[in-house]
């Protein structure tokens, strides 16, 4: 008899039946093939991309701009991220402060 691998889940998923959803899947078509890794998209020699970024929420939220069109968007890229780690810090199950 296949058995799937035990996977790692989150309190979250398993209460939502994301879980068990998750495991039929696997069981029945297998798992899903590995996404590549994301390509970062930083600032390279003769471009005018500036790239902010911050990790939250297990996602890598990313703010790309040009920047000679936007000069001072810098500030309003990071704003935007702080935005969202206050986000996080209210939703997260893994606070006790949320």
């Amino acid at each position: 008899m296949f058995m799937a691998e035990p996977t790692k889940t989150t309190r979250r998923a398993f209460l939502a039946g994301k879980s068990a959803i998750d495991a039929l899947g696997d069981a029945i078509i297998g798992p899903p093939p590995e996404l590549p890794p994301p390509k970062s998209i930083g600032a390279e020699p003769g471009s005018h991309l500036l790239s902010v970024s911050r990790e939250a929420m297990a996602c890598l939220f990313e703010v790309v701009f040009d920047a000679v069109t936007y000069r001072d968007a810098t500030d309003a890229a990071i704003e935007a991220l702080e935005i969202v780690a206050r986000l996080e810090d209210q939703l997260t199950i893994y606070r006790d402060t949320s």
